[in-house]
């Protein structure tokens, strides 16, 4: 609430830009949630 006065932007404008990113959010960690093995696969891609 504190940066939407800040930057002047109405709350709802600000809600609506950051959805996309939350909804992202959601799925990754469902993801998760269901395929466990995620969370050690994708590290070991980097070895």
């Amino acid at each position: 609430m504190t940066a939407t006065r800040i930057a002047n932007v109405p709350f709802e404008r600000a809600i609506m830009a950051s959805l996309p990113f939350c909804v992202a959010f959601i799925v990754v960690i469902l993801l998760l949630v269901i395929i466990p093995g995620l969370s050690t696969w994708i590290p070991s891609l980097l070895d």
